[in-house]
């Protein structure tokens, strides 16, 4: 293969790379994604991508607390809880800047659909221009 040959070859392996990079999110986090967290005064928790925007991650967080990561869980038997449990409450919709979420150490586990119903907080957040954590 001469120089002009490399030099074609250089430019298509180049075009395929860029292509890739351009087509990646922009965010590292996407919707129905599981994720354990460890929020150090939380403990070991697991949280639900709802919606992943450019510098925000808006999650479920379940009420459940394990003393090691889970590598998988069933959501359907995870809870919320309310405020007034003794052993702590989830929430259904926290928006977090997305460097919050990543300073929880986040370790994929799984990934499920997203309902109607677990974006009710989300619609609330956006129609009321709500901010990030």
């Amino acid at each position: 293969m001469g120089l002009l040959g490399l030099l074609i070859l250089a430019v298509a392996v180049l075009g395929v790379i860029a292509a890739r990079w351009s087509s990646r999110p922009k965010h590292a986090f996407s919707r129905g994604e599981l994720y354990s967290i460890d929020a150090t005064d939380w403990g070991i928790r697991v949280a639900k991508v709802l919606v992943a925007e450019s510098g925000a991650v808006h999650v479920r967080l379940y009420k459940e607390r394990w003393p090691s990561r889970p590598t998988a869980v069933n959501t359907r038997e995870l809870t919320l809880g309310q405020p007034k449990d003794p052993e702590g409450f989830g929430i259904g919709h926290l928006p977090l800047r997305e460097a919050t979420f990543t300073a929880w150490r986040p370790v994929l586990i799984g990934r499920e659909a997203v309902t109607n119903e677990e974006l009710d907080g989300y619609q609330m957040w956006k129609e009321a221009k709500g901010g990030l954590f």
